[in-house]
């Protein structure tokens, strides 16, 4: 380092961040444009999480941080996305925004720490543009769902940067500073539980913190070994135990995080069993995507948002013991063993390489979560070390004269870079365009088949729904053809066989859909839609007992799943159980206080509850004015398109609460309902018209 005594950062420097933070707002801007990916994982996280869209309360707080939805614990993402929903409701433009801000953030955020931890401007500059700008980051930051991965790359450079300066003067308290960035970059994505493993690196170069590291100058130039400290005196080296010691904070942070994540996904049946795919298979994975990380990373191109795992769509052919394993693990081998004992001449390229394959360790497939060989979004921080060991060689070799061209060479990939990160945003614009990218640069990717049927499925249905009777059933066959597609290439798919279900429902073939649904449940047997689906298909068949079984199964495995609870309430009620119907009812509500306005717009749930709490002859069931709250909110998210017996429903919870000419104008609408039972209404109406709320004695 060149200066004694620390000062505020140079102009420079100001002017460099100011790029690097505008470079990706600049690149990125057209997301403002893209939809939300409801089929895709943002339905999940924020379209139709009522929880979410609801905005910042301390419901949601509590929510957030105690449960594990969708097979994660990642608290700050929720939140994250909480306030997003809060300021700007459900406008798809600016959720994607909020992405790209944080991501020119960590951009911003990479180039101080490194400066900090260096003290080399340019070469932190250079890696800081190729993070902001390379391909590989278009998953990251144009999908809302992965929120997490630039939400944790703030926090992630955040803790680089306060431990660039609890190294100057590394007392036991400064810690906590450090383990302040470190837990919320933890509670916004697990995958930093490799953050201390990276600051022990960092302690070798550019720290020089360990006893006895060697880390010389470069072509004599300043020293890289250790940043400067106040006083003017460089880091003391370290014994390492010492090292590991101090980090305890973020040791214990690391495996709690661990731990939960664990649980989580295995609860959420994201964790892969041995039986579906073996450790043989997972070890000769892991050489392969870690070649393919790099080569992508080198030529960009043929990315797709989900790649298929050969042990699923090629069991017989995907074996360990093969030359293109062997040839993948051994050029990995090979190139550590080098780069390891260059580490006292050149510590940059062991850092920069031991923080690629580190940080890569918790999703390279050993312990497999979901069913994707590699994933894109993966890459978002471990390709940073790549980044360094390559701008830190650069910068060794290059003699002054070769300054030019070298630049001239760097600026061309930076623009090519730029290009191919402009053209692949495209690709996440809308679902329809995700998927049929994916399925012409892959092959057997089920995933694409399926959830684009899905889309046209959902697209079918509301076409038909419209009376747009043609269109709806050519969208719907579409959707079929590629669930096939799905179950060609792998037969045990769960998902394609309960959407396949759903859609033969739709159809109006039950004995197919429930042949469907049933072998999804043998495969995956707390597949909730497929249960719920099931259960329907009963109750459409009057046999509410067995509807009752199945959706006793489905409350059994999803404890916490509100539509479990309402169907459970609905085949009770259909059974006269009312009282249990009732308690049903009212847990499902208390898991979700939303649902009359978001779920229950196809579901008897509503009108049974609203019926029994304004008509039972039991006082101690009735509720006149939670009656009341939930038609009024059911009619408003219906658009006032009731039917006749949920107008009746609402007439009874106005006379119920002594506004019996309300009632008498909802009779009315509901006798010009198609189906109405005049017998029932007329009644009702007698009844009203002489100030009598009704009392129905089953109701109790």
């Amino acid at each position: 380092m060149t200066n004694d005594n620390p000062r505020p950062p140079a102009a420079r420097e100001w002017i460099v961040a100011l790029v690097l933070f505008l470079t990706p707002l600049a690149l990125y801007a057209k997301v403002h444009g893209h939809e939300f990916l409801k089929t895709y994982d943002d339905g999940s996280y924020v379209t139709e999480n009522p929880i979410v869209r609801d905005g910042l309360s301390l419901e949601g707080l509590a929510w957030a941080f105690t449960e594990t939805h969708s097979a994660n614990w990642h608290p700050l993402t929720w939140v994250s996305h909480m306030l997003d929903c809060q300021l700007f409701g459900l406008d798809a433009g600016k959720h994607h925004l909020v992405n790209v801000l944080l991501h020119g953030i960590a951009c911003v955020l990479c180039l101080r720490a490194l400066k900090a931890l260096s003290g080399n401007l340019w070469c932190s500059a250079g890696v800081a543009l190729f993070f902001a700008i390379h391909p590989l980051r278009v998953e990251s930051v144009a999908w809302i769902a992965e929120r997490k991965d630039v939400l944790s790359g703030v926090f992630f450079f955040w803790t680089l940067l306060s431990y660039a300066h609890f190294a100057r003067d590394p007392k036991p308290r400064g810690m906590w500073r450090v383990a302040l960035p470190c837990a919320l970059g933890l509670m916004s994505k697990p995958m930093l539980v490799t953050l201390p493993a990276v600051l022990v690196l960092l302690d070798i170069w550019p720290l020089g913190r360990f006893k006895g590291s060697v880390c010389g100058a470069v072509k004599g130039r300043e020293p890289t070994a250790s940043p400067t400290l106040p006083s003017g005196r460089t880091g003391a080296s370290t014994g390492g135990f010492v090292l590991l010691a101090e980090k305890w904070p973020l040791w214990a942070l690391a495996v709690a995080t661990a731990l939960i994540t664990f649980l989580a996904q295995r609860a959420g049946g994201a964790i892969r069993t041995l039986e579906s795919i073996t450790w043989e298979e997972r070890l000769a994975n892991a050489p392969l995507a870690y070649i393919e990380y790099l080569w992508k990373s080198v030529w960009p191109g043929g990315f797709a948002f989900y790649y298929p795992h050969p042990a699923i769509v090629d069991p017989d052919g995907f074996r360990f013991a093969s030359i293109e394993v062997w040839s993948a693990f051994g050029a990995l081998l090979a190139l550590t063993l080098v780069i390891l004992r260059l580490v006292r001449t050149r510590p940059w390229l062991t850092v920069g390489w031991l923080w690629f394959l580190g940080m890569l360790v918790p999703v390279i497939g050993l312990l497999q979560v979901g069913s994707h060989r590699m994933a894109n979004r993966y890459a978002y921080l471990p390709l940073v070390g790549i980044y360094i060991a390559i701008a830190w060689e650069l910068r060794s070799r290059v003699t002054p004269r070769a300054i030019r061209p070298v630049a001239l060479v760097l600026g061309a990939t930076a623009v090519f870079f730029s290009a191919r990160t402009w053209f692949e945003i495209d690709h996440w614009h809308d679902g329809e365009t995700l998927y049929e990218r994916a399925l012409s640069v892959t092959e057997k990717n089920w995933a694409a088949h399926n959830n684009l049927g899905y889309l046209l499925q959902d697209r079918g249905n509301r076409l038909l729904a419209s009376g747009a009777l043609a269109e709806g059933r050519a969208e719907l066959e579409r959707a079929r053809r590629h669930y096939q597609s799905v179950l060609a290439i792998a037969p045990d798919q769960s998902d394609a066989h309960g959407n396949l279900g759903g859609l033969y429902m739709t159809l109006g073939e039950p004995e197919r859909a429930a042949e469907e649904l049933r072998t999804a449940l043998r495969i995956r047997p707390t597949f909730l839609e497929a249960r719920l689906n099931l259960g329907k298909i009963h109750e459409q068949k009057r046999a509410y007992e067995k509807a009752q079984e199945q959706y006793e199964r489905a409350v059994a495995d999803h404890p916490w799943e509100a539509r479990a609870y309402l169907k459970l309430g609905d085949a009770r009620y259909e059974q006269e159980d009312l009282a249990s119907a009732t308690g049903a009812y009212r847990k499902a509500l208390s898991l979700d206080p939303r649902l009359p306005e978001t779920q229950l717009l196809n579901l008897a749930s509503c009108s049974g509850l609203a019926w029994i709490l304004a008509t039972s002859a039991d006082p101690s069931m009735r509720d006149e004015r939670r009656a009341h709250a939930l038609m009024t909110n059911f009619e408003r998210a219906m658009g006032g398109r009731l039917s006749w017996s949920q107008l009746r429903t609402l007439a009874a919870a106005q006379a119920a609460n002594g506004l019996f000419d309300r009632a008498l104008e909802s009779l009315d609408r509901a006798l010009s309902r198609s189906g109405a039972r005049t017998d029932l209404l007329q009644a009702d109406r007698r009844a009203y018209g002489a100030g009598k709320p009704l009392v129905d004695r089953r109701a109790r």
